[in-house]
C-alpha cells in the first residue's frame, strides 16, 4: 500500500493492464484507469481512454498536445482539447 498525495501526481497513463502514476517518482500497478478515477477527485481530468491529467500541472494545451509545468509533453486523443479547455476554465 502507498499514499500519494494528490498535489504531487502530475499524470496517469495506461499501457496493457497497468497503470503508470506519474509524480515525484513513477509507480506501476496493475489496476484499471477507471479505478483510479474513481478515486480523484474535480483536480483531474480524463483525457481519452489512456491518460488522466492534473489540471493544476498544464502550463499550455494545443488541439494535440499538453504541456506540462515541468516540460512533459502529452499527446491529446482527438475530441478531447474543448472538454479539456471547459475543465481547465471551470478551475480557475
Amino acid at each position: 500500500l502507498l499514499r500519494i498525495p494528490f498535489y504531487e501526481i502530475r499524470y496517469l497513463d495506461v499501457r496493457l493492464n497497468y497503470v503508470t502514476i506519474h509524480g515525484k517518482r513513477d509507480h506501476t500497478v496493475k489496476r484499471t484507469l477507471s479505478e483510479f478515477e474513481a478515486l480523484l477527485d474535480e483536480r483531474f481530468f480524463r483525457a481519452g481512454r489512456g491518460l488522466i491529467v492534473n489540471l493544476a500541472q498544464i502550463s499550455r494545451v494545443t488541439k494535440s498536445d499538453v504541456f506540462l509545468s515541468d516540460g512533459t509533453v502529452l499527446p491529446l486523443p482527438r475530441g478531447a482539447y474543448e472538454p479539456l479547455n471547459r475543465a481547465i476554465i471551470a478551475r480557475t
